[in-house]
């Protein structure tokens, strides 16, 4: 009996590059973070993007090239870790090798062909700490400089970079500077503002003159937009958001959205849509209409209207809002916007048990004090001078709707209502978000080294089994000629 090796050998690679290699047309692109961003960062050298091995995507010129997330929808679909992208210029994916020490990626920053508009993005180091729904990502690289931002708490010593990162989740913080004095590490941890303009946060960097130092703080990932229509829409008493917040929208018929799994089209989440609304007016068509909407002042969240916006309850339209970048699970739910401030309305549920938290610096510090503390609603309101927070538990009627018990707001301003709801993206992951960011297994990048010991391995077994086979065969050999010498001898005559 022959064994052929070469079509075994076949089907196995044929199985493994296909269930290594990212087919169709939607790819997982979530947790490509920020990194660099050399028109806000002043490094020595603000010219900067990376220099590892180059995976090819083609030529994309400024009219085919539109936003970062088709930037990451193509970096994904070759296996990148890491990318640079400038707007509607150059989208380049690369894959970049582990630093000695393996604590992040070797990026190999160059100068050669970067602009000061270029950004870099990377899928984490599995070094890199997580905190909830986001990363902690080095962002100075070539100065000695610290933040400047609100302290939470300093002069921390602390054993690592690792620790310091964990502290700073704790602590609530968005930032943090690592600092090192002969020999002992301190960490300083930090609430930074939002710099709107760059969509990034403002360090307000100085030079730090005591030891050496560097910044890291918060990069968000991104849930997926494309089953958005799966989960409950919002009804909300305005039929389209300020073009000045979202800009002019893309569109498209209901019946497109309605397919078995009532998926949105991958290039309105490529266009980096964010905000969805079915409209069905007597004099319009019954559609979809697709928003980006930018962030607000904070970057906790999206822009809608203008802070004096007021609307009425005179006509509703149904919203599907996707997570801002970042926002906090509640284990495995997550705050979601039921009533904005243009409406100049409050939650007036459990009046005594209300809470209001004096020390919550933004809506993500918000929401996780709500996770903390076992409440299910908030009334946020903020702006660059002040932050209210007021924290509530609301009832539910017979059929699972909150019962809000709104109420009119007397002063200038009205709260976003947010509710705690299921958050369909991670029900099936069991991880604990609240100190771990939700597993995304399938996003994690596997580079030529799976393929060499995935065929080193094949490789080992194969000649195992052609050995162990070898020697069955000698064996047997060597008891057929056995058995031939026994019968030669008993043919011998006997005298």
């Amino acid at each position: 009996m022959t064994l052929r090796l070469q079509p075994v050998l076949e089907v196995f690679l044929l199985w493994f590059i296909r269930s290594h290699t990212v087919t169709g047309d939607v790819c997982p692109t979530g947790d490509y973070v920020l990194v660099r961003h050399n028109d806000h960062i002043n490094d020595r050298d603000r010219q900067i993007r990376p220099n590892c091995q180059n995976l090819p995507l083609g030529i994309l010129t400024e009219h085919l090239l539109h936003s970062p997330e088709q930037c990451f929808n193509l970096a994904c679909k070759v296996n990148a870790n890491v990318i640079y992208y400038d707007p509607k210029i150059e989208c380049a994916a690369y894959q970049c090798e582990a630093d000695p020490n393996r604590l992040d990626w070797t990026y190999n920053w160059t100068s050669e062909s970067a602009s000061y508009s270029g950004k870099t993005f990377a899928r984490p180091h599995e070094s890199v700490q997580s905190c909830h729904n986001s990363y902690f990502m080095q962002r100075t690289w070539n100065s000695n400089v610290q933040a400047t931002c609100f302290i939470i708490s300093n002069d921390t010593a602390v054993d690592n970079l690792g620790k310091c990162a964990e502290r700073s989740c704790e602590d609530k913080a968005n930032a943090f500077n690592f600092i090192v004095q002969s020999k002992t590490m301190f960490c300083e941890t930090l609430h930074c503002k939002w710099n709107v303009t760059v969509n990034d946060y403002s360090f307000n960097l100085r030079p730090n003159i005591n030891g050496n130092s560097e910044v890291h703080s918060l990069s968000h990932t991104i849930k997926p937009c494309m089953n958005l229509l799966q989960t409950d829409s919002v009804n909300f008493s305005v039929l389209i958001p300020n073009d000045q917040q979202c800009g002019f929208p893309g569109h498209f018929k209901r019946n497109l959205s309605h397919s078995t799994d009532k998926e949105i089209s991958n290039f309105f989440c490529e266009s980096g849509s964010n905000t969805f609304i079915h409209v069905s007016h007597k004099d319009l068509d019954d559609k979809y209409l697709a928003y980006k909407c930018s962030s607000n002042h904070e970057g906790t969240s999206w822009d809608f209207f203008a802070d004096n916006a007021r609307y009425g309850d005179n006509v509703t339209s149904e919203w599907w809002i996707a997570p801002y970048p970042g926002t906090p699970n509640c284990q495995s739910d997550i705050f979601k916007l039921m009533r904005m401030k243009a409406s100049h309305q409050m939650s007036n549920c459990d009046p005594r048990g209300s809470m209001k938290v004096l020390s919550a610096r933004d809506l993500r510090q918000c929401m996780l004090y709500a996770c903390e503390k076992g409440y299910n609603v908030i009334n946020f309101f903020s702006n660059d001078d002040f932050v209210d927070c007021e924290l509530r538990n609301c009832g539910k009627y017979k059929g699972g709707d909150y019962a809000f018990q709104y109420s009119a707001t007397g002063g200038t301003y009205g709260y976003d209502v947010y509710a705690l709801h299921p958050d369909y993206s991670i029900r099936n992951i069991t991880d604990n978000p609240t100190t771990i960011a939700p597993a995304l297994a399938m996003n994690q990048t596997c580079n030529a080294l799976c393929i060499v010991f995935a065929v080193l391995f094949f490789g080992i077994t194969i000649i195992s089994i052609i050995v162990a086979g070898l020697y069955l065969w000698k064996r047997k050999a060597e008891k057929n000629n056995n058995n031939k010498q026994g019968e030669s001898y008993e043919m011998v005559p006997q005298n």
